[in-house]
């Protein structure tokens, strides 16, 4: 007799672990079988004249798990995260490099539904960061990502339309200035920080109530990624909100949400081809894939949550990006800041309280898009729409201290520190 462990991949709850003990306990040569379900480690005593180390593989492939030594695991784990380190560097040097059309949309043109349907490819690259961790949720799982998937996707193109005819109707609806869609990344954010946790596995550590919800779990799990592809359409982004402001010139239901119909089935390729992809990959690296998934989606809903605080005036010093620091100039009674505006960036700024400051950005066409064209200072009540070219802000610094001001969304953001 030899007794071996082996690391099991796959299983995602405890019916799992009776399936696959049900199975080898039927197998001719096995003497003991003890699967741990929290390590994911199968414990078992065997004959080797009776059945083999690969016939024992086979019979959990049959099932739809992956059996594998604890070394062939280790050296899997390696070349996975090889891949993902090798498929992130493609995918930032690809989006560094995707045009962002989302600036066609300001330009009082009629787009044909093609162009609409263009620009929302290129623009799901550039917004990945900021709704990525609600797709990913969907995507990350372990039964059903496909049509998890296919729901996520579905209930966002069904918002993104009904949303735009209500805009083409009515007109003045914009979210840009109803304070509940500055709420919603807040909330959404919260709601991924969960999810990630449960996905990790903490969640059950936790005992957190609302997940011990018995059938309305269940029928939460099936429903769910509909339901976050719905609230996905109310999402303060830039590309969508210039979308909505599109929609808003077409005057009729029919019009704005055929815009947005269009704008959103462009959206769509890149998630659900990201969920194709990882319905493809063997159990073992669907696994750790959606471990480090579960990770990033803890990260990018904290992130989500922290832009959605800025837009509403608060966390002014959490994750500023800093590229440089540029001190004001005194010219004839006023103090006046210059810099290029960046693609990703905005930059540190220092002034002197009491002295009226000229702010002037200068935006060329190809850094200016949908996420930076918008710039909130919420300390000082401004908010400018900039343009390509030289664009003047000016305001009154009246006390000092430390103020974010950031991009429509929160995700661009640095300070103007106050001083006397």
């Amino acid at each position: 007799m030899k007794k071996m462990t082996f690391v099991i991949e796959g299983m995602s709850c405890m019916s799992c672990k009776q399936t696959i003990e049900k199975r080898l306990k039927k197998q001719n040569g096995i003497k003991k079988v003890g699967i741990n379900y929290e390590a994911k480690r199968l414990s078992i005593t065997f004959d080797e004249s009776l059945i083999s180390i690969e016939h024992l593989k086979l019979e959990l492939e049959l099932l739809g798990y992956q059996l594998k030594t604890e070394k062939e695991a280790r050296e899997d784990k390696k070349l996975i995260l090889l891949a993902i380190i090798l498929i992130a560097i493609i995918y930032f040097l690809f989006e560094r490099v995707t045009p962002d059309f989302s600036g066609l949309l300001t330009s009082n043109q009629n787009l044909s539904y093609i162009i609409l349907f263009i620009i929302g490819i290129t623009t799901s690259f550039h917004c990945v960061s900021m709704c990525g961790s609600l797709a990913l949720s969907q995507v990350i799982h372990h039964e059903n990502q496909v049509k998890r998937n296919i729901l996520y996707n579905l209930g966002r193109i069904i918002s993104y339309t009904l949303l735009g005819g209500i805009i083409g109707l009515l007109g003045w609806f914009v979210t840009t200035d109803i304070p509940f869609f500055n709420l919603m990344p807040i909330i959404l954010g919260i709601i991924m920080i969960v999810m990630g946790l449960s996905k990790f596995g903490l969640i059950r550590e936790l005992k957190i109530p609302m997940f011990k919800l018995g059938r309305y779990k269940s029928k939460f799990q099936c429903q769910g990624p509909f339901i976050l592809g719905l609230a996905n359409g109310l999402m303060p982004c830039g590309p969508l909100q210039l979308m909505q402001l599109y929609a808003l010139g077409t005057g009729t239901f029919i019009q704005g949400a055929l815009a947005m119909f269009f704008f959103s089935l462009g959206t769509v390729p890149l998630m659900l081809g990201l969920g194709l992809f990882l319905n493809k990959l063997s159990a073992f690296s669907r696994t750790f894939v959606f471990k480090l998934g579960a990770i990033l989606i803890i990260f990018l809903g904290i992130n989500m949550t922290l832009n959605g605080l800025t837009t509403i005036g608060f966390g002014s010093t959490l994750s500023l990006q800093t590229e440089s620091r540029i001190e004001a100039e005194m010219m004839e009674g006023k103090q006046v800041v210059e810099f290029d505006l960046g693609r990703r960036n905005y930059e540190e700024i220092v002034v002197q309280k009491g002295v009226p400051v000229e702010l002037i950005i200068n935006a060329s066409q190809g850094t200016l898009n949908g996420c930076n064209r918008t710039l909130i200072l919420k300390d000082f009540n401004l908010k400018s729409d900039l343009k390509v070219g030289e664009n003047v802000i000016k305001f009154m610094p009246t006390k000092t201290g430390t103020f974010t001001y950031s991009c429509w969304m929160g995700m661009i953001r640095n300070t103007i520190k106050v001083i006397d």
